[in-house]
């Protein structure tokens, strides 16, 4: 029986030993992956918050601080994976470098991320203004944060992402981490077009896809990745060929789970114990219709439902009705939340732009789901796209304490995987 629960927010509290931890943020302004390895290190994917209030930050700051029993090794940061420069998944990771550069072993990217003038082609990607140009700027500091390491001589490794290239490997553990995109074709063309700056580019054609195998388990972890092609050596169908007879668990929805991103070649005739959906923050209804102008539809929503038990969206579409919200126990988008006394006092937020929006998948390397944990306003979404009221089993459940204020409990939205 998978153990769920809802929490304000996910701490090291709620971590599962001995168990792979998955747990993905959400928060509306991107989406991060943040992987507590069985033996306690951390594997971080992608960030998605600027500024000091960063939920990954906070996480991989508190779990690296925690005191360990004498002679047990201190916590690590295995590695550290930009999937595609793109703001809402490069937003954060500059901190995360400087702050934890003596516990970062490596940094994983595409390779025009790191080309000597990535940041200078980056500028020449975006339009003029003060939120590009943040954006512009955040980026570079990360470039270099990545340089200053190197720089100093201390223990870190490059390592490009393409196709079944390995990332981590564990022996011991069972454990590995493998791109599985972009492929070879998709990375040449990636390159090309960063090194000459070509206007317009997407880099979402040539987002990393990465592969996380633990024993009989395995999670897939999609970035941005698009490839509506007929060539099989290019986007999701040449990633495809790689996951194949693989088992995937826990899948990480491509591209917050728009249709373009979509490969039937993948899902077919697959069944998944989790999937995950991290909305971009402006999916609202386009033109009074039931989809958005950014994904996810309420359609793609639908699709996803159908190959898994354990649909889950780490963040309320903005296109919810307020009746479907009350419903699901969610903050109406006409009226502000509100306020929780378990979270610090932060800058007002809208229902899609709450920074503590994220789940917790914990699995063994049997393939087994142990529990899928919601926090903020994360939620099960049944078979018509609609958000579900949060499950049954209490906070308390895992060593949390109630806080007041917090929302109903009800019944749980899926069967057990």
């Amino acid at each position: 029986m998978t153990d769920r629960a809802w929490v304000p927010r996910i701490g090291p509290e709620h971590i599962r030993p001995g168990l792979l931890n998955v747990v993905v943020y959400g928060p509306g302004e991107g989406e991060s992956v943040v992987l507590v390895m069985p033996d306690g290190h951390l594997g971080v994917v992608d960030g998605c918050w600027h500024g000091v209030d960063d939920p990954v930050n906070e996480f991989v700051g508190s779990w690296l601080a925690e005191k360990l029993p004498r002679r047990q090794p201190k916590r690590m940061i295995r590695f550290l994976c930009l999937t595609h420069p793109h703001s809402d998944h490069f937003g954060g990771l500059a901190l995360v470098v400087a702050k934890h550069r003596k516990r970062l072993e490596r940094v994983a990217t595409i390779q025009t991320t790191i080309h000597e003038r990535a940041a200078e082609w980056f500028g020449s990607l975006v339009e003029p203004g003060p939120t590009e140009r943040h954006k512009y700027n955040d980026f570079k500091r990360f470039i270099l944060r990545l340089r200053e390491v190197a720089q100093r001589g201390e223990q870190f490794e490059f390592h490009y992402l393409t196709d079944r290239r390995s990332v981590f490997e564990d022996n011991g553990l069972g454990f590995e981490v493998f791109g599985c995109a972009p492929s070879g074709t998709d990375a040449f063309l990636a390159e090309s077009a960063g090194s000459v700056g070509t206007p317009g580019y997407d880099y979402n054609t040539a987002s990393a896809a990465l592969v996380v195998r633990y024993g009989g388990s395995g999670v897939l972890l999609t970035g941005d990745l698009v490839g509506k092609t007929k060539y099989t050596n290019r986007g999701w169908l040449a990633a495809a060929r790689h996951l194949a007879g693989m088992p995937l668990q826990v899948i990480k929805a491509a591209h917050h789970a728009s249709e373009e991103a979509h490969c039937e070649r993948l899902w077919h005739n697959r069944q998944a114990s989790v999937v995950l959906v991290t909305p971009f923050k402006n999916a609202r209804p386009a033109n009074g219709g039931a989809g958005g102008d950014q994904p996810p539809t309420r359609d793609d929503l639908v699709r996803l439902a159908a190959h898994t038990p354990n649909l889950v969206v780490t963040s309320p579409p903005r296109w919810l009705a307020d009746t479907e919200r009350k419903t699901a126990g969610l903050t109406s988008l006409l009226a502000p939340a509100r306020p929780d006394p378990t979270i610090p006092p932060v800058a007002p937020t809208t229902a899609h732009q709450h920074r503590y929006n994220a789940v917790l998948v914990a699995l063994d390397n049997q393939g087994v789901v142990h529990a899928i944990t919601l926090a903020g306003q994360a939620r099960f979404y049944d078979n018509n796209g609609l958000p579900q009221p949060l499950p049954t089993t209490p906070p308390v459940a895992l060593g949390v304490t109630p806080a007041q204020g917090t929302p109903a409990q009800s019944n749980p939205a899926q069967s057990s995987p």
